[in-house]
């Protein structure tokens, strides 16, 4: 498979910060039920019908994700297959598809790999602030 050049890619970075902002409601959750205290919200979801254009086909979807953040991935996939395009003229459209989905899930798996690992260091640094407020807690009394 040929190498393609790195661009700017804000669907990676959206993925990111959708996977971190799980890991934190998930640390959250993990510190509050260790402290016997859960709330859980439940809001229905309200979806909007949001039209989008990916690789010349127009997609009519019912979401209730922002549709500027929709629109954002769709321009990010554009940019994907337009490389693509550039870098194998004589690919099908399938081929670019397809190519284009395995170098985004690349990218999103590395996301997920670098949010796992960031939720391990933070989960170490929380154990040993417990610690430390523990051994804190024990020298006062």
């Amino acid at each position: 498979m040929r190498s393609i050049p790195e661009t700017n890619y804000s669907l990676c970075e959206a993925w990111g910060r959708h996977t971190r902002e799980m890991a934190n409601s998930a640390q959250q959750l993990a510190s509050t039920s260790r402290q016997g205290v859960v709330t859980l919200e439940s809001q229905a979801p309200v979806y909007q019908s949001v039209q989008l254009m990916i690789a010349g086909q127009r997609l009519a979807l019912k979401t209730d994700q922002d549709p500027a953040v929709l629109e954002s991935m769709a321009q990010e996939v554009n940019a994907c297959v337009e490389e693509i395009r550039r870098n194998a003229p004589g690919a099908s459209s399938p081929q670019i598809m397809a190519l284009a989905l395995m170098q985004l899930m690349e990218r999103a798996r590395q996301a997920e790999q670098q949010d796992a690992y960031h939720c391990q260091v933070i989960e170490r640094h929380a154990q040993r602030l417990e610690k430390l407020l523990a051994s804190m807690d024990s020298a006062e009394s």
